[in-house]
Parts: C-alpha cells; sequence; structure tokens
C-alpha cells in the first residue's frame, strides 16, 4: 500500500472546493494507494506514445 503525504496547499486547496467534490477525490486517492500495486498502466499512444 501506497501512503499519501498532504501538503498544507493540497489541504487548503481541497477545502476550498465542494464538499462532495472534495470527498470524491478523497476516496479515489485512497481507492488509488490501496490498489497501486495491483494497478497495470498501459502505454501511451498518438503524439505521447514512447514518452
Amino acid at each position: 500500500m501506497v501512503s499519501i503525504e498532504w501538503t498544507k496547499d493540497a489541504l487548503a486547496d481541497l477545502e476550498r472546493l465542494d464538499r462532495n467534490v472534495s470527498v470524491r477525490i478523497v476516496k479515489k486517492l485512497s481507492w488509488f494507494a490501496e490498489n497501486f500495486n495491483n494497478i497495470i498502466p498501459e502505454p501511451l499512444s498518438g503524439m505521447l506514445k514512447g514518452t
């Protein structure tokens, strides 16, 4: 599991958002941290291919 470290600026930005939006962001980042090792990245395509 990956841990998330919040900076003061990030927390301040999160507090300025609508509550529903900030809750969705925190939930998604928490899910990502818990599942980080199981995620298989897909290669980029188009103009970003090979980057």
